[in-house]
């Protein structure tokens, strides 16, 4: 039998957290794990400050990062992985790899040869680090820009855009790919990016397009119908080697309006039609 891991950041709390179950899938890209797992919720760490990024890299260690710009790899003990944990923090060790001079935690992916890519979501055109896709490899001191996404954004503007605003840029999903490259999901551009590894290139995969849903009963002019943006959030890449993108549909939220979306690799200048 093989079993699952799910790794959960709880921002209530402030802790990184384990999940485990007998009876699913392995962890698709970082391998697998031992069967005695007790199929319980295990606290690895706690007093995380405003945690966001989690990118799970298997044999108990996992990429965090907070809302200081820090990332840090955290390393668990054998006792929590191999499902033997009985509460106790134990071994459990945090190494703070680098930061980023940003106020809100960064997207984190890592890549390969020890690459670890980072995303910082929309700020103020002045921003040096607002909307920004960085890199950072084990000995080097600080992270290093690879591309300028809200630039790129300004000169591809979202023709669906409902707030008067189609070059904005909230880049918000990362997932990196096996040859280097990345894709980027931005929340604010309706969108997924694709971007080379070494940030020179930049192509618009997809574009998500609104649309029509039912004010829920709860908000102003309820049961009226309007038009709601697609804001897409996150996106992976599945066993199946397509490329997965996630919305959080916008306002007035409706629930159930929100889509997933499968784009077949290597894509450009698809349109995502509901």
């Amino acid at each position: 039998m093989t079993t699952r891991r799910t790794l959960m950041i709880t921002t209530a709390g402030a802790a990184l957290a384990l999940a485990v179950s007998g009876a699913s899938p392995a962890v698709a890209g970082h391998g697998g794990w031992d069967d005695d797992y007790t199929g319980t919720l295990h606290t690895v760490l706690d007093g995380l400050n405003g945690p966001r990024g989690v990118d799970a890299l298997g044999h108990g260690k996992t990429l965090i990062t907070e809302g200081d710009g820090t990332f840090s790899l955290v390393i668990e003990g054998k006792r929590y992985w191999r499902g033997t944990s009985h509460g106790s923090h134990g071994s459990t060790r945090t190494i703070e790899l680098g930061q980023i001079a940003t106020g809100f935690a960064p997207a984190i992916s890592a890549g390969r040869d020890g690459t670890v890519w980072l995303l910082t979501g929309g700020g103020e055109p002045t921003d040096p680090t607002a909307a920004r896709l960085f890199k950072w490899r084990w000995g080097w001191d600080d992270p290093v820009e690879v591309a300028n996404i809200a630039a790129y954004q300004a000169t591809d503007p979202d023709p669906y855009d409902l707030e008067d605003f189609p070059e904005d840029s909230n880049p918000f999903g990362l997932a990196a790919l096996r040859d280097g490259s990345v894709l980027v999901a931005d929340a604010a551009g309706n969108d997924l990016l694709h971007v080379s590894k070494d940030g020179a290139d930049i192509e618009t995969v997809a574009r998500l397009m609104p649309r029509e849903v039912v004010t829920p009963d709860n908000l102003p002019d309820a049961g009226t119908t309007v038009q709601a943006e697609a804001v897409a959030t996150s996106v992976t890449v599945g066993k199946d080697g397509y490329w997965y993108i996630g919305e959080l549909r916008g306002y007035p939220a409706t629930p159930g309006t929100s889509e997933i979306w499968r784009v077949k690799p290597g894509t450009t200048g698809a349109t995502c039609d509901p």
